[in-house]
């Protein structure tokens, strides 16, 4: 049992209660959902919940945190980490090893249990998960979905009572969010305890007991799984809500009316060292596009990315912009990538300052009125790498939208926004495409492809299949897609 009462919580250096008189009982063998939208306090709960916080996150707590009936402050490190198993908002913050294999027998390891034990888990766990394609790789070639899946499996291979999973399905595809599906109801049939910080909500449906609404730090509603998920839209929506069901909607679109030919991929091939990314693929794009791109984790998708925006070389092929041969140099002065990781990006002291760094063109007023847009502007002091998942998000987004480009490349930009801020994205990124820019979108999230992008293309190895809407949303056809090319 899982126990917080009246707990709060302000970290080190932050000017304002993260969390406030936070009180929660979850019982053994309980799935409760944390929602709310970006910063409200999930993954502060979560923290709590897996002991970082005090252990690792210096800050001041009020309140009690107890497992079991024990003061978690009394448990010893070495003892919490065999009762919780946490996969966190960036899995590659929790990797000790190089490859697959070490990463997933780690814990097991450490625990010293006999070799062919450890190898019979390993055995049982991959191909519950269907994860043998991963075993023996390189951590660092791995994909941000395939990150994602090693981590849920290390957990779920040192099999621990209470599961804490803070956004597990950011960066993963259709096929991986429904075997996550199927480990959580194997976690609930074998009777443990398992917490969830996440914006996707409509997987969860058949899972969860109870969820937790949560809104600037404070706990404002406990739902049971009926009441939640017959929520009516508007309700929804006003809470900040992603979507519950995998109900159909309109695309939002683009109002760009010309259709001249901005970028082509003429045959590329790709290849990192002597292995072949992508080969021969072709793509034409125009003015006011834009193009959502999706396909199984590690097809090669932000590799894709990194070429059409000059970080990447050819191995064959060319490229074009505006039908002019588009060399690197072109391509990098011309695009502008917000990477799946954007703490790859963040350099700046404060988010005020991110704004401003190698942009001389951005006027004072016209910073602040986009971190306004973006719900940053309370922010702007603050340093970025202080910031939620989902703030950093949008500060990336934010720097992108000041920057005057062509062609923009978001990979994965919603995998940590809640409801409100999806749709400010989805409307600055249509503002975009009515000046004539051209968007890349890659990622997984449904629920933005199915309501902002006019294409969507599904990578192969191979090819690109282009995938028309009809009745059904892009979603269903994008299922069957990653059936049909599942290995």
């Amino acid at each position: 049992m899982i126990e917080l009462d009246n707990v709060s919580y302000q970290y080190k250096g932050s000017d304002t209660t993260n969390l406030n008189n936070f009180s929660l009982t979850i019982q053994k063998g309980e799935c409760v959902l944390l929602c709310g939208k970006s910063g409200c306090g999930k993954t502060t709960v979560t923290k709590l919940v897996n002991g970082i916080i005090p252990y690792l996150s210096n800050g001041e707590k009020q309140g009690l945190v107890k497992l079991n009936n024990q003061n978690i402050e009394n448990i010893p490190m070495y003892k919490l980490s065999q009762i919780v198993g946490s996969v966190f908002q960036n899995p590659k913050s929790q990797f000790f090893n190089l490859d697959t294999d070490s990463e997933l027998t780690f814990a097991l390891e450490n625990q010293g249990l006999p070799v062919d034990k450890i190898k019979e888990r390993l055995e049982e766990v991959t191909n519950k998960l269907a994860i043998h394609h991963l075993r023996k790789r390189n951590i660092f070639e791995l994909s941000g979905g395939e990150k994602q899946l090693i981590a849920i499996a290390s957990v779920y291979m040192a099999n621990p009572e209470i599961f804490v999973l803070d956004e597990p399905t950011a960066n993963l595809d259709l096929l991986a969010i429904d075997t996550l599906k199927e480990i959580l109801l194997y976690m609930k049939q074998e009777g443990k305890t398992i917490l969830i910080a996440e914006h996707r909500l409509s997987y969860l449906k058949e899972i969860v007991d109870k969820v937790v609404f949560m809104e600037n730090g404070f706990l404002k509603e406990i739902y049971t799984n009926k009441e939640f998920y017959n929520l009516s839209d508007s309700k929804r929506k006003s809470l900040g809500l992603r979507r519950l069901h995998d109900e159909i909607e309109e695309v939002s679109g683009n109002r760009y009316t010309k259709k001249e030919i901005s970028v082509c991929l003429n045959n590329i091939s790709i290849s990192y060292g002597k292995k072949s990314i992508l080969t021969n693929i072709s793509l034409k794009a125009h003015k006011g596009d834009i193009i959502g791109i999706t396909g199984s984790n590690g097809i090669g998708k932000s590799s894709l990315c990194r070429t059409i925006c000059g970080l990447h070389s050819l191995t064959k092929g060319n490229i074009t912009y505006s039908e002019n041969l588009a060399r690197i140099p072109i391509r990098l002065q011309m695009s502008y990538l917000i990477m799946q990781d954007v703490n790859h990006q963040l350099f700046g002291e404060s988010v005020e300052d991110e704004c401003m760094m190698n942009n001389d063109t951005a006027t004072v007023k016209q910073i602040e009125d986009i971190l306004k847009i973006m719900d940053l502007f309370s922010y702007r002091k603050k340093h970025p790498m202080a910031l939620s998942g989902g703030q950093k998000q949008r500060l990336a987004i934010a720097i992108s939208l000041l920057l005057k480009k062509d062609i923009y490349i978001f990979d994965e930009p919603t995998s940590g926004l809640d409801y409100v801020s999806m749709c400010s994205v989805r409307e600055q990124i249509i503002s975009l495409t009515k000046k004539g820019a051209t968007v890349f979108l890659v990622t997984h999230d449904m629920e933005l492809l199915d309501t902002l992008c006019n294409r969507c293309l599904f990578l192969c190895s191979d090819k690109i299949v282009e995938i028309f809407r009809d009745k059904n949303n892009y979603s269903v056809h994008v299922k069957r897609m990653l059936l049909e090319n599942r290995e």
